[in-house]
């Protein structure tokens, strides 16, 4: 039995020079498997850390009204119908029900959202196909108050009361 330095244990006798470059190629492989295995999983970590939410066909569908805009408003005089604003939508509503945008937005994949805002208005147009589209200006009269500026519902401008 030949006596060779090595990084092997003392016990490990080895027969022949050949006996110890094969063991060596063993372990060799053995250390490359185990960086790519080490590879792949840093690899798979490092691709799952990365938020799906971001999806690019949202991008033009998101609704943000202001904040002083935040709310419930009911029409000034007249029956509780008027709008209602959260912080990610915009929803026509009633006294007992709501039909906001938001959902409609999201189901069409041709529909778009452009906002403009000010410290007292807010201006949405949401266009759900080339034929159908909602614009709507608001105006901030107070913090209790606000005007539905060229309503092409009503004809009017109407004044609204924060509920």
């Amino acid at each position: 039995m030949a006596n060779f330095p090595s990084r092997f244990p003392p016990y490990i006798a080895f027969r022949s020079v050949q006996d110890r470059f094969r063991l060596e190629s063993i372990n060799f492989e053995y250390t490359n498997m185990k960086r790519t295995l080490y590879l792949l999983m840093f690899l798979a970590v490092l691709g799952c850390s990365k938020s799906d939410d971001d999806n690019p066909a949202d991008a033009g569908k998101n609704i943000s009204p202001p904040d002083w805009i935040i709310g419930t408003w009911f029409l000034e005089d007249g029956p509780n119908v008027g709008y209602s604003f959260r912080s990610d939508n915009f929803c026509l509503a009633t006294a007992t029900q709501k039909s906001c945008f938001k959902e409609l937005v999201k189901t069409n994949k041709d529909a778009e959202i452009t906002e403009s805002k000010s410290e007292d208005s807010y201006k949405i147009d949401i266009t759900l196909t080339s034929a159908l589209s909602y614009n709507y200006e608001f105006k901030k009269l107070s913090p209790t108050k606000l005007q539905l500026v060229n309503s092409d519902i009503s004809g009017t401008d109407d004044i609204y009361i924060k509920q």
